[in-house]
């Protein structure tokens, strides 16, 4: 009963928040205004790679899932680890594989990347070797590099070394996040509709215009599997329509509920799939300018 009582101390305190500082967004007025008194080729240059630099903190925040730590891969029997960065209050957190982990971090446009008051549950894991490595990474982190292959997202972070400590990826379903127009359900085209649906995925939130009445749900991803996506716990206001739009939006709502996977056509149109691999809904991007 002693031994328990200090498991579950040792626990709740490795669980507990810590209190972190907002995520930086980078200088960059400062840089701007250093570029603006150079000459016009250096200064172009100079605001092209700050601009990139700033879009890698911009991309930093939501889940990663990790691939490797320490110059070792995880073992991909295990579930996943992943890391969350919180940027509204600078935290980390995420799951090892087995343990749970909670943190601070703090990033920059010039691309720093440190972690701190990193804490774990102390559970015994088979795998217990990619958990130390994941949190070695974590300790000894010092800047980071995104960079796109094959339309996915991958981050590497890095010692004061320049030594790739930790490798990690945006899972598949990361473009599908921002605004879609349904164009087709099954065989039904609706092209001429105004059915939106507005995907969170670093919240795993759904939300949209079906037709008549606004909907809410939540998205769920499986780190095990690429390209999977279902649609849960959907609820839905409750105005009347013309029947032709309700019918339209009770096969939307059906339609959501058999999607498993997601086929990527490019950027801007995206086909969701039930289990059988049937196209049940087509996507075309909405462009935010258009909005």
């Amino acid at each position: 009963m002693h031994n328990l009582s200090l498991f579950i101390i040792a626990t709740c305190i490795c669980l507990a928040s810590p209190i972190c500082k907002a995520a930086e967004h980078g200088p960059a007025h400062t840089v701007f205004a250093e570029a603006s008194a150079r000459k016009d080729k250096k200064k172009e240059k100079t605001v092209i790679e700050e601009k990139n630099t700033i879009e890698q903190l911009k991309r930093l925040p939501g889940e990663w899932i990790i691939l490797s730590a320490m110059d070792k891969p995880v073992d991909m029997r295990t579930n996943l680890p992943f890391i969350y960065f919180n940027a509204p209050d600078g935290r980390i957190y995420g799951n090892l594989g087995c343990n749970i982990v909670n943190g601070c971090y703090e990033a920059t446009a010039d691309g720093k990347l440190t972690f701190s008051d990193v804490l774990s549950t102390m559970k015994y894991c088979d795998y217990i070797r990619d958990e130390s490595n994941i949190l070695e990474g974590l300790n000894t982190a010092a800047s980071f590099n995104i960079y796109t292959k094959d339309n996915l997202h991958y981050i590497d972070i890095f010692d004061t070394q320049g030594n790739v400590i930790i490798q990690g990826k945006r899972h598949n379903a990361n473009f599908l996040s921002g605004t879609w127009k349904v164009v087709k359900i099954e065989e039904n085209d609706i092209a001429g509709s105004d059915i939106e649906l507005v995907f969170d995925i670093p919240e795993l939130k759904l939300h949209g215009k079906a037709g008549c009445n606004i909907i809410n749900g939540a998205i769920g991803i499986d780190r095990n599997k690429d390209w999977f996506i279902q649609f849960q716990s959907i609820i839905s206001t409750r105005m009347l329509c013309d029947e032709q739009t309700m019918a339209i939006e009770r096969d939307l709502l059906i339609a959501l509920e058999e999607v498993e996977t997601i086929s990527r056509e490019d950027r801007d149109n995206a086909t969701l799939l039930d289990k059988n691999g049937n196209a049940v809904l087509v996507l075309q991007r909405i462009d935010p300018k258009e909005n």
